[in-house]
C-alpha cells in the first residue's frame, strides 16, 4: 500500500510540473517570432495624419449676362474667375500650366471678343485664358469670358431650349507624403520590460496639398522590434473636385530607407519585381477604380543597427500629374418673334404676307402656316 501511496504522489508531482512547464515553453518558444515582446511591457502607438486640403483650383462667380433667359438669335457671355485658394504664407505652391477649355456648347455658336463667329465643328475647342498655358499663383485667380450667340427661333423650333455650356480647368500639380515607421531593438523592449517602463511612439503622416492623396500605411502596431517583417499599403486617391482616371506609367515613387531591405511590391505587374529601395510603376498606368487605386503592398525588413528606438520616414510623390475640373452652365433660350427673321424665312414666297390676324386661308405657296407660338402672326393669301 505504500507504494502505491508513493506512485501516485509521483504521477501528481509529474503533472504539476508538466503544466507549470508549459506555460514557459510556450512564452519562450514565442518570443523568436512577431512582435510579442508586448507581453512584458506596455507599447503604445498614437498615430496621427495630417491631411492638406484638396482643393487648389476653384470655379468662382460664375455669372451668364445678360441674365437669363436669352433671347433666341442674341449674342451672351459666360464670365467666370479660375481661383487658387491656397495661401502663400503657408507655404502652398502654384497651380502650372493652368488652361481653360470650353467644348460643349449643344445649339448655341461660339463667337470671338469682337463678336465674330468662331469656325468650329464637333471635335473643336476653344480656350479661355489668353497664352495659356499660366500659372496662377496661391491668392490669385484668372478671369475667363466665352460669348456666345444664341440660336434662332427655327433652331429651337420655336420653343425654349437650353445650351449647356461645358468646359474644363486643366492644371499641373504635385504630390506628396512623409510617412513615419518607427524601429525598436529586442533587447530595448526586454530593458523596458524589466524596468516596468512603457514605449510610446508617435508616428505622424503627412500628406500633401493637393486633389491626389498618397497613403502610406503600415500594417503593424508601430515601434516595430527588429526582425519582423514589415507590410507597407500604398494606395492613391482622388480627393477633389475633378475626375483623375489613372497614375501614369513611371509617375509614382516610392523611396524607402536604406536601412530597410525591399523583399517585394505585391501589385498587378504595375511595380515589376524590382527590389530596389526607389519603386516606381514602371510596368504601366495604375487606375483609380470609384476615386482610387487598388492597394500596392511592399514588404520591407530592417537590416540596421540601433541601440535605441529610431524613426524613419517612407517618401511618395506624383510630380507633375495634369488634373481636370469639368464645369457646365446650363444657359435657357427663350424664342422671340424678330421682324428680319420672319422677312428671311419669306423671301422668295409670292404672296404670302405677315399680317397681324389671319383673316384669309392659308395660301399653300407661303413659306410656313402660323406660328405656333406667336399665332397673332400668320401667312395668308
Amino acid at each position: 500500500m505504500k507504494n502505491k501511496s508513493k506512485l501516485k504522489t509521483s504521477k501528481f508531482s509529474i503533472l504539476v510540473l508538466v503544466f507549470l512547464l508549459v506555460p514557459v515553453v510556450f512564452v519562450s518558444g514565442c518570443a523568436e517570432g512577431g512582435n510579442v515582446f508586448s507581453i512584458f511591457s506596455s507599447i503604445f502607438e498614437q498615430k496621427e495624419t495630417v491631411v492638406a486640403s484638396p482643393d487648389v483650383l476653384l470655379v468662382k462667380e460664375e455669372h451668364v449676362i445678360p441674365e437669363q433667359p436669352i433671347s433666341a438669335n442674341s449674342h451672351f457671355s459666360l464670365i467666370f474667375q479660375v481661383v487658387n485658394v491656397g495661401d502663400a504664407e503657408k507655404g502652398d505652391k502654384e497651380a502650372r500650366n493652368v488652361s481653360v477649355y470650353a467644348y460643349d456648347w449643344g445649339l448655341c455658336h461660339p463667337l470671338d471678343g469682337s463678336g465674330n463667329p468662331i469656325d468650329t465643328d464637333y471635335s473643336s475647342e476653344i480656350g479661355g485664358i489668353a497664352n495659356q498655358p499660366q500659372p496662377i499663383y496661391p491668392g490669385g485667380a484668372e478671369l475667363v469670358e466665352f460669348n456666345f450667340k444664341a440660336p434662332t427661333n427655327s433652331e429651337l423650333g420655336n420653343m425654349e431650349g437650353k445650351c449647356p455650356i461645358r468646359y474644363r480647368v486643366e492644371y499641373t500639380f504635385d504630390a506628396f507624403t512623409t510617412s513615419d515607421i518607427a524601429i525598436v531593438p529586442k533587447e530595448r523592449i526586454i530593458q523596458a520590460s524589466k524596468a516596468g517602463e512603457d514605449i510610446t511612439v508617435s508616428p505622424i503622416q503627412t500628406q500633401s496639398r493637393g486633389p491626389l492623396k498618397i497613403s502610406v500605411d503600415f500594417d503593424i502596431k508601430q515601434p516595430v522590434s527588429t526582425g519582423i517583417i514589415i507590410p507597407a499599403i500604398i494606395k492613391v486617391r482622388d480627393e477633389g473636385s475633378g475626375m483623375y482616371e489613372k497614375v501614369p506609367q513611371g509617375m509614382l515613387k516610392i523611396e524607402f530607407p536604406s536601412d530597410f531591405e525591399v523583399l517585394g511590391c505585391e501589385s498587378v505587374n504595375w511595380m515589376g519585381n524590382s527590389k530596389s529601395n526607389t519603386q516606381t510603376n514602371s510596368q504601366g498606368d495604375i487606375p483609380l477604380i470609384k476615386g482610387e487605386t487598388p492597394s500596392i503592398r511592399c514588404s520591407l525588413r530592417f537590416k540596421g543597427t540601433i541601440n535605441d528606438i529610431k524613426t524613419y520616414n517612407v517618401k511618395a510623390e506624383i510630380i507633375g500629374y495634369e488634373y481636370p475640373l469639368y464645369e457646365e452652365e446650363e444657359v435657357t433660350i427663350k424664342p422671340t418673334y424678330m421682324e428680319e427673321e420672319w422677312a428671311e424665312e419669306m423671301r422668295g414666297c409670292p404672296g404670302c404676307g405677315c399680317v397681324p390676324i389671319c383673316s384669309g386661308t392659308v395660301n399653300p405657296s407661303c413659306c410656313g402656316e402660323c406660328n405656333p407660338v406667336y399665332h397673332e402672326v400668320c401667312c395668308c393669301a
